[in-house]
């Protein structure tokens, strides 16, 4: 068949469609462009669901830090002392002299401490009250001082502090940053804050005829 037959036939063809024939090829078109549309939306919709939980998550994450900025600064604010030392003296008589010290709490503390000796030594310190009250001067023994020392052994004090327990210490008050609130029974017994202070001491001069 040469091309001017085959033209023919196709014409033929195309003229020969009926109504019947021509709505369904119309409904074909329609339903491929509404499938079309409808993968277009779908994929539409997936995105924006995925820019909205982004967005979702970075608001909460900024949240979050928000919140534990404002734990820390708390946690910073119920610093326990203003105290950068230990200012240490003797007291007793000649031979049965003993090294002291004192420490003043801004509030309501549980205490614990320690004389350092050196990076790895340490000796307790007995007898600092387990609960201390805001605003009152707290003396504590470091040391015994035998006869003819001239300096202190113990280099620093490291005290560990927790906020008191309301059912036991009858204060209501606590630190929200997720620090340890209680001294743990454990080796480490982690504290909630935790302050190293050097011992400043400074030999009474002796009085000419003593």
């Amino acid at each position: 068949m040469d091309r001017v037959s085959l033209v023919a036939a196709a014409e033929w063809a195309w003229l020969g469609l009926n109504d019947d024939n021509w709505i369904s090829i119309g409904s074909g078109g329609v339903a491929l462009g509404g499938a079309v549309a409808a993968a277009i939306y779908a994929r539409g919709s997936k995105r924006a669901a995925e820019r909205s939980a982004d967005e979702a998550a970075a608001i909460s994450k900024i949240e979050r830090d928000r919140q534990r900025d404002e734990r820390e600064q708390l946690h910073r604010q119920l610093h326990p002392t203003d105290q950068t030392k230990i200012e240490a003296r003797l007291n007793g008589t000649s031979g049965r002299r003993s090294l002291f010290g004192t420490i003043t709490v801004n509030r309501e503390y549980r205490a614990d401490a320690v004389a350092m000796l050196d990076e790895k030594t340490t000796t307790p310190i007995a007898n600092l009250p387990l609960l201390l009250r805001p605003n009152e001067e707290y003396g504590f023994h470091i040391e015994h001082w035998p006869e003819g020392r001239k300096a202190p052994q113990t280099q620093r004090l490291r005290f560990k502090f927790w906020p008191p327990i309301a059912e036991l210490d009858d204060v209501d008050w606590t630190c929200p940053c997720g620090r340890p609130l209680a001294r743990e029974e454990t080796q480490e017994h982690r504290a909630h804050w935790e302050v190293i202070l050097p011992i400043y001491f400074k030999q009474a001069p002796k009085v000419r005829g003593f």
